[in-house]
C-alpha cells in the first residue's frame, strides 16, 4: 500500500531532476495541497494501479508538465554582454533599488521584467504584512493587463497557477481575462503576509 499523494510528489520531484529551483519544493506542496482540497474523497491508500491512473489525469498531466516547462523553472536570462550593450542577467538579479531595462522590440525586455517580479515576490522577498501591494504600471490596461499578466506572468508559467489565491482575486474584465488585483499565497501556512499585484495603468480608460 502507498500513499497515493506521498507518491505524485515524488513523481513530481524526478520530473526535472536537474532543477536546482529553491521554489520547486513548495510549489509541489502547493499541488499535493490542491489535490486533496480537490479530490476529498480519493483514498489517502491506494495501490500502485490507482497511483498510475491518477496520474494519468488531464490536470495532473498538465502540472507535471508545467513542472518541466513552464518560465518559473525554465527562464534563464542571457549572459551580460556590454559590448552589444545587453545586459538582462544584470537586470533581473540587481537587488537596487531602481533598475531600467530599455530594448526594442522583441528583444526580451518584458519577459524579462516578468522574471524579475517573478524572483523578488516568490524568492527573495518575502511580504511584510498581508496583502501588500507590488504595482504593475503601464501606459494603459491593455499593456499591464493583456501583455504584462496574461501573455508574461500567467501564460508563460512566471506565475505559477498553485501560487494565486484565485477566490479573491478582482477584475477589471473578468471577460477578457484582465486582473485589477491578484492575491499570492502566503509563503508558508504559518505566515499570513503575502503580495497582491496591482494592474494599473495612467490611462485610466478600461474598456
Amino acid at each position: 500500500m502507498i500513499d497515493l499523494f506521498d507518491e505524485f510528489a515524488k513523481a513530481s520531484r524526478v520530473a526535472e531532476p536537474s532543477s536546482n529551483n529553491p521554489m520547486r519544493e513548495r510549489f509541489i506542496a502547493r499541488i499535493v495541497e490542491e489535490l486533496k482540497s480537490k479530490y476529498p474523497k480519493l483514498p489517502a491508500q491506494a495501490r500502485k494501479r490507482k497511483l498510475e491512473r491518477f496520474l494519468e489525469r488531464p490536470e495532473v498531466e498538465r502540472m507535471l508538465y508545467d513542472l518541466e516547462n513552464v518560465a518559473f523553472f525554465k527562464f534563464v536570462p542571457r549572459p551580460d554582454d556590454p559590448a552589444n550593450f545587453d545586459q538582462q542577467h544584470s537586470f533581473c538579479y540587481n537587488r537596487d533599488a531602481v533598475s531600467f531595462l530599455i530594448g526594442g522590440n522583441a528583444a526580451g525586455t518584458t519577459e524579462a521584467a516578468a522574471f524579475k517580479t517573478e524572483l523578488f515576490v516568490l524568492q527573495q522577498q518575502e511580504a511584510p504584512r498581508p496583502d501588500t501591494p507590488f504595482w504593475i504600471l503601464s501606459n494603459t490596461y491593455q499593456q499591464t493587463c493583456a501583455t504584462c499578466w496574461q501573455e508574461k506572468l500567467l501564460a508563460r508559467g512566471h506565475i505559477p497557477e498553485s501560487e494565486i489565491d484565485w477566490k479573491r482575486v478582482s477584475w477589471i474584465s473578468r471577460a477578457k481575462g484582465w486582473p485589477e488585483s491578484v492575491p499570492l499565497k502566503p509563503w508558508s501556512k504559518n505566515s499570513k503576509n503575502n503580495w497582491r499585484l496591482e494592474q494599473t495603468a495612467t490611462q485610466k480608460t478600461r474598456r
